[in-house]
């Protein structure tokens, strides 16, 4: 009896860092992945380099100028497996960067932050401006969640982290309307709760053209939309593409298909509140790092580089709780939104957690990559004597204790 065998996939390496001792951390992305969201497939690869170093660079075949060529970007055919993403710095950190370790052992970066409560206007603002799925179509009552693109428990620290580090030259429209809040209309997408599912689990992302490296043709045309009604069309001069990082069920692939583009009421739409453009490439990068990174272990055992100083986390959780007399620091039921986490993936549970899952590591490794300007440090430094101040303040309160 023959058997017939199915095609083996091809995979195209991306380095994106080399460490020291000249270990390198790469994606190893299916050939079909990066053929199932543009016919320009080397653009695409330079797209996700920026995409996780935050730095402008160019492709090439080799890690330095005096080996390799770089790389054709219009070219059609990938004529190599393996490719480098080469910064004007060099493929190593910058001294200023904050090392995974800080993230990985530190759980106070994310939760003395104190950026994580929702806000009872964020699902509205999403609802009137999306009114529906975005990518499906579906009514707001049926199932549908107000999405944070940056997951609403990295806070306040995390979602400036991004900010600082790519307000100048990724989303102009910033400087006039500054992102200062997690909840921010624009670090938001209502869609269908599925959707929301495979999002936070990084199996799918969002791509907006143009971009740095991708024009809106550079992307295949959306797939038929079932919301284009005589009030709503894909954004003005710009595109919201869905991508499927990995590959879903038939039924799955139907319901949210590939390279389907985001639409919005057109008589009410202001473009200025959009998702910005600073948000969707970092998450799309952790995405791709957390789904096709390969080596990233190295990233967390490689060159030290200064941390900024943190409290205990435990510590101040203690001191804040005993100031609010025993009061509760989540939101009761009636105060949560669509994004609120299950009771296992709840902010508790994430802090008190001593290891990261693979998802969180993801993020951290895109994050360090994003952690080297001087304002970001600054943001830190005034944060840490924020926190000392009000423990300074409290402790005048307590009485002294008896014995």
């Amino acid at each position: 009896m023959n058997s017939t065998s199915l095609p083996q996939e091809i995979f195209i390496d991306l380095v994106f860092y080399i460490s020291q001792d000249n270990q390198e951390v790469f994606l190893h992305i299916p050939l079909s992945k990066i053929t199932s969201i543009t016919p320009k497939p080397h653009k695409y690869l330079r797209y996700l380099g920026w995409c996780i170093r935050g730095e402008i660079g160019t492709l090439r075949t080799a890690p330095d100028l005096n080996h390799g060529v770089d790389v054709f970007l219009e070219a059609e055919d990938m004529m190599y497996s393996r490719y480098y993403y080469v910064p004007e710095g060099g493929m190593g950190f910058r001294r200023s960067m904050v090392d995974i370790e800080v993230v990985r052992n530190s759980r106070n970066i994310l939760k003395s932050s104190n950026g994580t409560n929702r806000s009872p206007s964020f699902r509205s603002s999403i609802l009137q401006r999306d009114k529906c799925c975005v990518f499906g179509g579906f009514a707001s009552n049926e199932g549908c969640h107000a999405m944070h693109i940056i997951p609403l428990k990295r806070g306040e620290r995390w979602f400036r982290q991004i900010i600082d580090l790519r307000n100048a030259h990724t989303d102009p429209s910033t400087s006039s309307n500054p992102l200062t809040d997690i909840n921010d209309i624009r670090n938001g997408l209502l869609v269908h709760s599925p959707i929301h599912a495979f999002f936070r689990s990084r199996n799918i992302g969002i791509i907006k053209t143009p971009n740095e490296f991708l024009d809106a043709s550079d992307i295949h045309p959306s797939s038929n939309h079932p919301n284009l009604d005589t009030d709503s069309s894909h954004s003005p001069r710009s595109r919201y593409t869905l991508h499927w990082l990995t590959t879903p069920s038939p039924p799955t692939a139907a319901a949210y298909p590939n390279c389907r583009d985001a639409t919005f009421p057109t008589s009410t739409l202001d473009p200025s509140t959009l998702p910005s453009d600073i948000l969707l490439p970092y998450i799309y990068g952790a995405s791709a790092v957390y789904k096709w990174g390969k080596n990233i272990d190295i990233l967390t055992t490689q060159e030290k580089f200064p941390r900024p100083e943190q409290l205990s986390a435990k510590a101040f959780d203690r001191i804040r709780h005993r100031t609010e007399r025993g009061s509760s620091s989540h939101p009761g039921p009636s105060e949560r939104d669509d994004d609120s986490e299950s009771e296992s993936d709840s902010e508790s549970s994430y802090v008190s957690d001593t290891n990261l899952n693979e998802a969180d590591i993801a993020m951290a490794a895109v994050g360090l990559f994003w952690s080297r300007s001087s304002e970001v440090q600054a943001a830190y430094q005034e944060e840490r004597d924020a926190e000392r101040t009000k423990i300074s303040d409290w402790l005048k309160d307590v009485p002294p204790s008896e014995t």
